[in-house]
């Protein structure tokens, strides 16, 4: 993964963007609306890496035979997590 930062902050706008929409969401339900943002608390970021252990043989090739060994290998799947909460006034 060369650009972890870069995941980092993708994965803050995301946060931030699904805690707006939720808190839009909870206000309309109740009867109300969101006034302005008064304060954000940011968690820490979870980035994990993954990856699927792989078990190879190796035999002794004794003969003149080339040996053609194809191995299909794709990045590894990578998990990222993060915390964000945001307070707004609420207006009726």
């Amino acid at each position: 993964m060369k650009d972890k930062d870069g995941l980092k902050r993708k994965a803050m706008e995301l946060a931030v963007n699904a805690a707006k929409e939720n808190a839009v969401a909870i206000a309309k339900t109740a009867g109300v609306s969101l006034g302005k943002l008064q304060q954000i608390d940011y968690g820490w970021a979870e980035v994990r890496f993954s990856n699927n252990e792989l078990n190879l043989i190796c035999e002794d090739n004794k003969s003149d035979e080339k040996m053609d060994y194809n191995f299909d290998f794709g990045p590894v799947s990578v998990y990222v997590r993060e915390s964000v909460t945001l307070f707004y006034e609420i207006e009726d």
